[in-house]
């Protein structure tokens, strides 16, 4: 289990904040790496997302390249509200 906070950065430079949260039990060991899926919040945003609500699911999966480094992708899907 855990929780992060990830930035989503629009063309334009609009940012959107998710808060995510991965339960316990919302992690699988494989070997080298990791395969993750958990709920993300919608707690903020800049230019158009200023003001914005929504929440959702999302999924992904990351591979240790060493201690302190490796590659990932995770999916996010849900509604986001604007003011």
């Amino acid at each position: 289990s855990g929780s992060a906070t990830y930035t989503l950065t629009a063309g334009n430079g609009d940012t959107l904040a998710l808060a995510l949260v991965v339960p316990i039990g919302g992690t699988i060991n494989v070997t080298g790496g990791v395969v993750f899926s958990g709920n993300y919040t919608v707690t903020g945003g800049t230019g158009r997302f200023t003001g914005a609500t929504g929440s959702g699911i999302f999924a992904g999966s990351a591979l240790f390249l060493t201690e302190t480094d490796g590659i990932g992708a995770f999916q996010v899907v849900g509604t986001i509200a604007l003011p």
